[in-house]
């Protein structure tokens, strides 16, 4: 894992957006920021107009959110489909906002007091971040809180957008560990340096979304979210829930949810290693924090950008090629 102090990445993996240039970034930074976030929505609509494809993927992921909302009718999930791919390209452009944004009166944050009252605790902290909303700002808004943030992140997969969202990091003060070989031993060292630490733990990696469970069974033992656990567990570190959610156009809003102690006070940080997989505590710590994120994340899908990625999952995947009498059959047990 190599450290960048301040760089730039991708918060897990979400699906792939319209990549905004880095020449109209350089120029969205001097627009005011409903101009800017109308930009990344224009472009939206723009490829939903010329790219016959995109009409095809928005049919798909409507059908898909049926899976999981079958009360609505079909007419609002397709309102629902294109509510979530404007949002991926609003958030495209608003990062060009840079710290502007943090300060302005279109962000308003929820959970101040769970924040300090996890700070004045002395102990680690490590921020669970789904990508709901624009989640690219959350590690910027912990640093201009004032609290000193790691982002555990991936390379993009779209050479603009690394660039662009590298020069959003740098701009905000973001400090950044890449994942990888080694992460969990970067990620002790964040933490028992001082630092708070901020991780997706609804991202996919090889091939699945491994939070929230969604009805799957298993998944959730791998990932991000295990490691955030077990971090948790090997430094006494509290879990704080955080997300972003969009109310109207540029308009945002930051919750961070109550502090969630794995460990206890008289314990927390007494084992400063990781503990395997197969130990129940890890077990019940993993579905105590998924319990907290999937209704968030159920509540608001045309906001969560891991929806995408969600279709391309492994286990849902496998589930449409199965026959109707294997699903019902499994179904049945």
């Amino acid at each position: 894992m190599r450290t960048q102090r301040p760089a730039g990445g991708q918060l897990g993996r979400p699906a792939s957006r319209p990549t905004t240039s880095v020449g109209t970034h350089r120029l969205l930074r001097l627009a005011p920021a409903p101009v800017v976030s109308w930009v990344g929505s224009l472009e939206a609509r723009l490829l939903r107009a010329i790219r016959p494809g995109r009409r095809r993927h928005l049919k798909r992921l409507a059908r898909f959110i049926g899976r999981f909302r079958p009360d609505l009718p079909p007419e609002r999930r397709w309102e629902m489909a294109v509510r979530c791919l404007d949002g991926i390209s609003r958030q495209g452009a608003e990062i060009a906002l840079g710290p502007r944004y943090l300060r302005s009166r279109y962000l308003t944050i929820q959970g101040r007091a769970h924040l300090e009252a996890a700070r004045a605790s002395g102990r680690p902290l490590i921020f669970c971040l789904v990508h709901l909303g624009n989640y690219q700002i959350a590690p910027a808004v912990m640093v201009s809180l004032g609290v000193p943030i790691t982002a555990i992140v991936y390379p993009m997969p779209k050479p603009a957008d690394q660039r662009n969202v590298t020069a959003f990091r740098q701009r905000c003060g973001v400090a950044t560990l890449e994942r990888g070989y080694g992460g969990a031993a970067g990620a002790l060292r964040a933490l028992r340096r001082g630092r708070a630490l901020m991780l997706s733990i609804d991202e996919r990696h090889n091939g699945r979304i491994n939070a929230p469970r969604l009805g799957r069974t298993g998944v959730a033992e791998a990932g991000n979210i295990s490691i955030a656990v077990r971090l948790a567990h090997a430094t006494g570190a509290l879990l704080l829930p955080i997300h972003t959610l969009r109310s109207r156009g540029v308009h945002l809003t930051l919750s961070i949810a109550e502090p969630i102690d794995l460990t206890g006070e008289a314990t927390g940080g007494a084992e400063g290693r990781l503990r395997p997989l197969a130990d129940p505590e890890l077990r019940a710590g993993i579905d105590r924090l998924d319990r907290v994120i999937e209704p968030v994340i159920l509540d608001n899908l045309d906001q969560w950008t891991g929806i995408r990625s969600l279709m391309k999952d492994r286990d849902f995947r496998r589930r449409e090629a199965e026959p109707a009498s294997a699903k019902s059959g499994a179904a049945a047990q």
